[in-house]
């Protein structure tokens, strides 16, 4: 497989707004969750104001390394590392895991983008055909993986936690019992992971272009 890549004008611009979209966003969470994580644990005695300040300048910061390093990230954004790709996958998961209240209906899109990302790192490294099928089925193995995961921490959090089961009831509009919602997201788990599968695996088709 070559790893020579040449990016169009159009998918450059595109990149870069991704990635000062994303970016800052990213580093600002890791910021705020980590203060937050040593405020509630007690390692440090950091008020919410500290820790908002902390999220801020985890914003600033990553504003401040695109700016900085642009041209560079944005040449080798097609070349990142597997286990790197996977962990900010994996990181954004969580985030849109918690964005919902432990709910997943927001967990397939991360699934999506990666699809996406995997199809077009395929597409600019020529790779052939039998290696882009293989990849976008890893691919989509990975994310349905993920989902299900999340999907499963969302059952044992339903299970433990009242307050869950509860959220999803009025998400959903409806007043049933706390174990109807319980069983009822035990049988919608398979289903949410082969969506996911089939999603993933349609946008590296998408971007690849040729499967």
């Amino acid at each position: 497989m070559s790893t020579e890549l040449k990016t169009g004008r159009f998918e450059k611009v595109l990149i870069r707004l991704t990635l000062w979209a994303t970016l800052p966003l990213l580093t600002g969470i890791i910021c705020w969750w980590t203060a937050a994580a040593v405020s509630i644990y007690g390692v440090l005695p950091l008020t919410e104001e500290i820790v908002k300040h902390f999220a801020i300048g985890g914003l600033a910061a990553g504003f401040l390394a695109f700016l900085l390093f642009q041209r560079t990230i944005t040449a080798n954004f097609y070349l990142a590392k597997i286990p790197v790709v996977v962990a900010v996958y994996c990181f954004c998961t969580v985030f849109a895991f918690a964005m919902a209240m432990g709910v997943p209906v927001l967990v397939p899109l991360p699934g999506i983008v990666l699809g996406l990302y995997s199809g077009r790192r395929l597409a600019h490294a020529a790779a052939g055909l039998e290696e882009a099928i293989k990849q976008a089925k890893n691919t989509a193995y990975l994310a349905a993986g993920v989902t299900g995961l999340a999907g499963a921490g969302s059952i044992l959090m339903a299970a433990l936690d009242n307050s869950l089961a509860s959220n999803i009831g009025r998400m959903l509009g409806v007043d049933w019992t706390r174990g109807t919602i319980l069983g009822g997201a035990v049988i919608l788990l398979p289903v949410l992971i082969a969506v996911q599968y089939l999603l993933t695996k349609w946008a590296v088709r998408l971007a690849i272009g040729r499967l």
